[in-house]
């Protein structure tokens, strides 16, 4: 009798640890799914993707996904852009952190900081269609494309004509493009902001 009462507390005890553990791992995925949720939503005025937050789609889903975040948005993808004529006028622009833009970034880029300099001293016409900077045409990139389509939608509605790059430095890398580090050297060496971001094709180190 006391064999079948022991076993029986075994088993519930078994059970309870089970449950526990269940319980826990639950929990933990539900911390984590909120902790980026919160993430793409501060940057995306609320919007999220339940796919999205995922981390588990494919590069150009992804892109999509941001992109269709932002419909009133125009982007550029790297095809598109690299075969523009007026490239070489063209300003590129980086929108993410210092630490990010320290590891690589696109040859030739500025920073948000210093594009904001040279709107201060650029001048403003006035057109048939409104308020207009005098200012080169912009691309904007990121990691994926959603804190540089923040921003060139902030400088669309200030009158300048900006881009944003689909897919941002994923995209770039994807396509084989260049990348330098802070003294303008190549590199391969890309910052992805984050694990569930590294959609870097072989033969690049990711940094988060």
């Amino acid at each position: 009798m006391k064999t079948a009462l022991m076993e029986t507390a075994l088993m519930k005890t078994a059970l309870m640890k089970t449950a526990l553990m269940k319980t826990a791992l639950i929990n933990a995925a539900l911390i984590n799914a909120a902790l980026i949720n919160a993430v793409l939503m501060s940057v995306s005025g609320g919007w999220v993707s339940p796919a999205l937050a995922s981390g588990e789609l494919p590069l150009q889903r992804f892109a999509a996904e941001v992109e269709a975040a932002y419909p009133a948005t125009p982007t550029l993808t790297v095809q598109s852009f690299t075969a523009r004529t007026d490239r070489p006028s063209m300003l590129i622009v980086d929108a993410r952190l210092p630490a990010e833009r320290a590891v690589s970034q696109i040859p030739g880029a500025i920073s948000s900081e210093q594009l904001r300099e040279r709107l201060n001293e650029s001048p403003v016409s006035l057109a048939d269609s409104g308020r207009l900077r005098l200012m080169p045409t912009v691309l904007v990139y990121c990691t994926i494309g959603m804190r540089s389509a923040e921003l060139t939608r902030e400088l669309r509605s200030e009158g300048i004509t900006a881009f944003n790059l689909s897919g941002g430095v994923l995209a770039w890398a994807e396509a084989g493009q260049p990348f330098v580090d802070s003294n303008g050297n190549p590199t391969r060496k890309v910052h992805v902001y984050g694990r569930r971001w590294n959609y870097l094709p072989d033969g690049y180190e990711a940094v988060w």
